[in-house]
């Protein structure tokens, strides 16, 4: 394929000359942002948790017949849920939580 090793040389210069270039030319990625602020404070704000919670604690009889599951039947069934959907919290934000 070469006809010397000048040739073979040459191109490996000019291909490592591209790389080269095309690193420095290469546009920086624009930051995202890692967790809104309205998203960090849902576990205080959201109205599925406030609504669960104040059911629970005013009126059990609506949260049964809201959720169609007695205290009992939802903590069983939030048991066998939470493995399954439940994620760890890392430096950059806190996970949901199950409940």
């Amino acid at each position: 394929m070469y006809t010397n090793k000048m040739d073979s040389s040459s191109d490996d210069a000019i291909a490592a000359a591209t790389i080269i270039l095309a690193l420095m030319t290469k546009k920086p990625k624009k930051k995202r942002l890692w967790t809104r602020r309205w998203l960090a404070r849902r576990q205080n704000l959201s109205v599925h948790s406030r609504l669960l919670r104040e059911l629970g604690m005013e009126d059990p009889n609506t949260k049964r017949v809201w959720t169609r599951l007695n205290t009992e039947q939802y903590q069983h069934l939030l048991q066998l849920v939470t493995p399954l959907i439940e994620k760890e919290d890392t430096n950059m934000r806190e996970a949901v939580t199950a409940d």
